[in-house]
C-alpha cells in the first residue's frame, strides 16, 4: 500500500492542478480544484488500493473505475470486467486527463469543486458516492487522516 500511495501523491497533485485549471477555464465555481488529498483518497477508495483489475497498471490504468458510460462520454477503449465495460487507458496520465474532465464537467462534483477545505470536499464527495451508487473499499476521510494527505493540498 505504501508504494501505491507514494506513486499517487505526485499524481494527485497534478490532478488537483488540472481540475483547478479546467474549472477556471470552464467557468465552474472553484477555489482550489479538487484537493490532492481528496483525489488520492478517492482513487484509493474506488480502486481498493489499486488492486481491482481495471485499476491495475498492466491491465486498464483505470484508477477511478470509470465505466464506459461515465460522463463526459468519450470514444475510448473499453474492457469487460465482472459483467461491465470499463474504460481502458494507456497510462495514468491519460486516465488523469479523463478523470479530471469527469470531476469538472460531469455535473456531479460542483459541491466538491466549491469546497474550501478538504473536509468540506470529503462531505460533498460522500454525497456523490451516494447519488451515483459508487462502490468504495475505504472511507476517504480515514485515508486522508491516517496518511496525513492534506499536506499535499495546494491553495491557489
Amino acid at each position: 500500500q505504501l508504494t501505491f500511495l507514494q506513486n499517487l501523491i505526485p499524481f494527485g497533485k497534478i490532478m488537483q492542478e488540472q481540475s483547478y485549471l479546467k474549472a477556471i477555464l470552464g467557468k465552474a465555481p472553484t477555489h482550489n480544484g479538487v484537493f490532492a488529498s481528496v483525489i488520492i483518497a478517492d482513487l484509493i477508495a474506488r480502486s481498493d488500493w489499486g488492486s481491482l483489475e481495471p485499476a491495475e497498471s498492466h491491465k486498464f490504468n483505470n484508477l477511478g473505475m470509470l465505466k464506459k458510460t461515465t460522463i463526459p462520454m468519450t470514444k475510448i477503449k473499453t474492457k469487460k470486467w465482472e459483467g461491465e465495460f470499463y474504460r481502458e487507458y494507456d497510462s495514468w496520465y491519460d486516465f488523469g486527463v479523463d478523470f479530471t474532465d469527469h470531476y469538472v464537467f460531469s455535473g456531479y462534483y460542483g459541491g466538491v469543486l466549491f469546497g474550501r477545505t478538504s473536509a468540506e470536499q470529503v462531505q460533498e464527495m460522500l454525497k456523490v458516492y451516494s447519488l451515483q451508487n459508487i462502490q468504495t473499499y475505504a472511507k476517504i476521510e480515514e485515508v486522508i487522516a491516517d496518511y496525513g494527505l492534506t499536506e499535499f493540498d495546494s491553495i491557489y
